[in-house]
């Protein structure tokens, strides 16, 4: 609730002055002082207009919802969410912010979004939905609103991205030739294929992060954009620690020692680049990465960031467990790791089919 506060100032001539002020709180709950009137009968009559920025008051707008979940929640969040977040707010949510809360249906709210589907993609809705839903459970959970109504918004269907990924045999046709063509980032793509990390994860390890004994990498930094930042992309999620503890086979541990073996002394990053700093991932996507592709003759698309499917398809294909591999990309949640990255492969429909062999067969047929 906004109040009226009486002011006094003296001057050095001895002589005071009298005013009146207007102090609230926003809908953020910063305190406010706004006005300087003559009289109380002045301060009153624009009393109410200061009032009314209390939500409780008055309908709170879309405006002042978006405002405050990016400014109090949204720092939570990692840096490249933190940008999409402001960049689909700025450029489509903004359209909803002159309007009232209270005053929209949810069946207003549907056709929004279905619109978004139309005009956009649907991957753009299915974003925008989820800021929305974000925001206003946020504005929910500090009592701006009573419901969530995008929560009766149909969510949007998204066909699965076409990314392509390798199976088994094709990630020993490109190890094999990298072997021979590029030697120096042959245990680096070792590493990479065989761990399911990202690559800004890989890039930023340093020697003493193996641990060959547990047959282990310490996940706990990534490089990325040019800087080495700690933690994983996951850490605001994560509350009990900012890394993981990433396993490796015995094939790769041999060849890691190796590859230690041969760093000049003195230097801390495992795969240094020519002058000892870290690696760029675009360099390795247009040096190494692309023409080994071309080698191999593999002609479909397939990004670096498609080894971590790769690695899913393999190791389902393997029968790891989904809490394994869960922990090997560092997701917090393991719907991520099925509904994003796994792939009903051919390789896990041999093995599964193998498997199954012979369970159905009747001594009668």
């Amino acid at each position: 609730m906004a109040g009226i506060s009486k002011k006094k100032v003296k001057y050095k001539n001895g002589t005071q002055k009298i005013f009146y002020t207007i102090s609230y709180r926003d809908i953020y709950g910063k305190q406010h002082t706004k006005g300087c009137y003559k009289t109380m009968a002045e301060a009153k009559k624009h009393l109410n207009k200061f009032e009314n920025v209390n939500p409780s008051i008055v309908d709170i707008t879309y405006e002042q919802i978006f405002k405050c979940f990016m400014e109090n929640q949204l720092k939570t969040y990692s840096h490249t969410t933190q940008e999409n977040y402001k960049l689909y707010t700025k450029n489509i949510l903004s359209k909803l912010f002159p309007l009232k809360y209270d005053k929209t249906s949810s069946i207003y709210l549907q056709q929004f979004i279905d619109d978004i589907v139309q005009e956009y993609t649907p991957y753009v809705a299915q974003l925008c939905l989820k800021i929305s839903k974000a925001a206003c459970n946020y504005a929910l959970k500090h009592k701006l609103i009573n419901e969530n109504k995008f929560l009766a918004v149909n969510n949007v269907i998204v066909s699965p991205k076409n990314n392509k990924h390798l199976t088994e045999a094709q990630e020993k046709e490109v190890l094999k030739y990298c072997k021979i063509l590029y030697p120096k980032y042959y245990p680096f793509l070792c590493t990479l294929m065989g761990s399911g990390m990202r690559i800004g994860e890989v890039i930023a390890l340093e020697v003493t992060d193996i641990n060959y004994e547990n047959k282990s990498i310490k996940v706990n930094k990534q490089f990325t954009k040019g800087q080495l930042k700690q933690g994983t992309k996951n850490r605001a999620r994560i509350v009990q620690t900012n890394e993981r503890d990433v396993y490796i086979t015995s094939d790769i541990i041999s060849v890691l020692k190796e590859h230690v073996k041969s760093l000049p002394v003195g230097t801390t990053i495992l795969f240094p680049s020519q002058v000892n700093g870290y690696l760029s991932d675009n360099n390795i996507r247009r040096r190494v990465w692309e023409p080994l592709l071309a080698y191999t003759g593999i002609t479909d698309r397939v990004r670096i960031h498609d080894l971590r499917g790769s690695y899913v398809d393999i190791a389902f294909a393997h029968n790891a467990s989904i809490k394994f591999v869960q922990n090997q990309l560092g997701h917090a949640k393991a719907q991520t790791t099925l509904d994003v990255y796994a792939r009903n492969s051919q390789d896990n429909i041999n093995s599964a089919l193998d498997d199954l062999e012979g369970i159905f067969k009747s001594d009668e047929m």
